[in-house]
């Protein structure tokens, strides 16, 4: 990503200075013309670092986001809502490419491969449905599923609490790319962990953390580097996931999902 990223900067560059060196010879008249430019650069610019990015996580496609206005074009207002792929481009390019363009891509999390490794289930752990548990009080849906770029690094950028050395903020937050995969990985991860699982829903333990690590992408996270305010927050690929459960004896298998999410361990 590092080298496209020095190859786009190096094109800023070029087209700027030759802006520049025409605005510095008529500079009412070409004022207009240099706003104009810096700012079609500017879109393009962002456009192409949301695509390496996007493509450095693993995601392939994206959805077509459009300004609910008048000043939309036509063709771009056909594009919204639907999903296009970085390698194949819609007639025109991708959002931010058209001049004037202020669309946007909304990124859309990978699939689960058909490599995925899951555990067996061998029926000590009974499948769970998620939606039952999130109507139950846990919050794997809500927060972990389909949830864009944006969502999770507002979530790791906001405070929440103070300690007596500084402002606390949540260290990662994952996200799974659907419903059906946060299902199949959640319920591998019990099936995974059945020892401890039955230790909960027998009473033994109140609550639990448990992991597993597979063998390809189980969704992606945004995550800081350290505590400070001014941490760095970054986006990866995850591998693995964790799940939080809790004995709850009105449940019919006795416990519940309080969370479960992808993480890289």
């Amino acid at each position: 990503m590092s080298d496209a990223k020095a190859e786009a900067l190096d094109a800023w560059d070029v087209r700027l200075e030759s802006v520049f060196n025409q605005y510095q010879e008529h500079q009412q008249r070409l004022r207009p013309l240099r706003t104009a430019m810096e700012e079609r650069l500017l879109r393009a610019f962002t456009g192409l670092i949301n695509q390496l990015r996007q493509e450095d996580l693993g995601i392939v496609q994206y959805i077509w986001r459009s300004r609910d206005d008048v000043k939309v074009r036509d063709s771009h207002a056909d594009y919204d809502d639907r999903v296009f792929r970085w390698d194949n481009p819609p007639e025109g390019g991708h959002p931010g490419e058209a001049h004037n363009c202020r669309c946007y891509a909304e990124p859309t999390a990978p699939a689960l491969q058909d490599n995925l490794i899951l555990a067996d289930f061998d029926g000590s752990v009974p499948p769970q449905d998620l939606s039952f548990h999130e109507a139950n009080g846990g919050h794997t849906v809500a927060l972990h599923v389909g949830k864009s770029e944006a969502f999770l690094i507002g979530s790791v950028s906001t405070p929440r609490g103070r300690s007596l050395f500084g402002t606390l903020y949540r260290w990662r937050h994952g996200t799974f790319p659907s419903f059906e995969a946060a299902q199949r990985l959640t319920n591998s991860n019990l099936a995974s962990n059945a020892d401890v699982v039955n230790e909960v829903a027998s009473g033994k333990l109140r609550r639990a953390f448990i992991t597993s690590d597979f063998g390809s992408t189980t969704g992606f996270e945004a995550y800081r580097t350290t505590q400070r305010a001014s941490s760095q927050i970054r986006l990866r690929q995850t591998f693995g996931v964790g799940s939080v459960i809790e004995y709850d004896p009105d449940m019919p298998n006795r416990f519940i999902i309080i969370t479960s999410y992808p993480r890289v361990d």
